[in-house]
């Protein structure tokens, strides 16, 4: 016996247009779906790369592969200004931003590449927004010359996680939960939630030397190395989760 035959409603991701999901059952249309989102919004298409999908169409998203599934979440808002221009982020200590390094997650020449300078300091980019409560700031990073990234605050000297891109896996960390997704071709997806209710107001991303590294540790490059940055988010969550879209 069929599923379909026992079921009285039935919608799968596969009918959809514009403010609207279609129901297999029943074929009436008495239990179509209405979709309404006011922004554009991104998704796993079945090439694997990520998209931007228009307002008000679903998102039909293909992450991990087979079968596809409606992607729908909380509504949450970016607070990064610049969330792929790194050039207009500000530097922090001696280092250096090359954009339109290298083809980012969504299949386009638009990664930038974050180089560590030759002078001893902190390696790093920031961006100012004050903050308090559960915060989760995300990054896409893809290892080059070095192969570990820190997500860090700028507030007390405390908070920072470490992610080897070489490897997809977390290193030290005090004061953030941390996680890291893998996309394929040597990108992975690091968030980092800041589950402290203190005021914040600067968030660093880093070059790190190791896994191990405490927050903002000093060192000199060369001026060329680094790796490579794509697509940050940061915004507030619920609860000290990683909830992020």
């Amino acid at each position: 016996m069929s599923l379909l035959n026992d079921v009285s409603i039935a919608v799968t991701p596969n009918g959809y247009k514009a403010e609207k999901l279609y129901a297999v059952i029943p074929s009436s249309g008495a239990a179509d779906m209405d979709v309404t989102r006011a922004t554009d919004a991104t998704r796993i298409n079945e090439r694997g790369l990520i998209e931007s999908v228009l307002s008000n169409v679903p998102r039909i998203d293909y992450t991990g592969g087979g079968c596809p599934h409606i992607l729908a979440e909380p509504q949450r808002t970016n607070l990064v200004t610049y969330s792929s221009n790194f050039s207009q982020w500000i530097k922090d200590g001696d280092s250096s931003i090359t954009d339109n390094a290298i083809t980012s997650p969504e299949g386009t020449s638009n990664a930038a590449k974050l180089i560590a300078g030759s002078v001893s300091s902190r390696q790093a980019i920031k961006i100012n927004v004050t903050q308090t409560g559960n915060i989760c700031l995300s990054v896409f990073a893809k290892a080059s010359e070095y192969d570990v990234i820190q997500l860090t605050d700028a507030f007390n000297g405390t908070y920072f996680v470490n992610f080897n891109l070489a490897n997809g896996t977390i290193g030290s960390s005090t004061g953030i939960t941390g996680s890291i997704e893998n996309y394929g071709n040597g990108w992975y997806r690091c968030k980092g939630v800041y589950t402290s209710s203190s005021l914040i107001n600067s968030y660093r991303i880093s070059i790190a030397q190791n896994s191990t590294d405490g927050r903002l540790l000093n060192f000199a490059g060369n001026g060329v190395n680094g790796l490579y940055i794509w697509g940050a988010q940061l915004q507030e969550t619920k609860t000290n989760s990683q909830e992020i879209i």
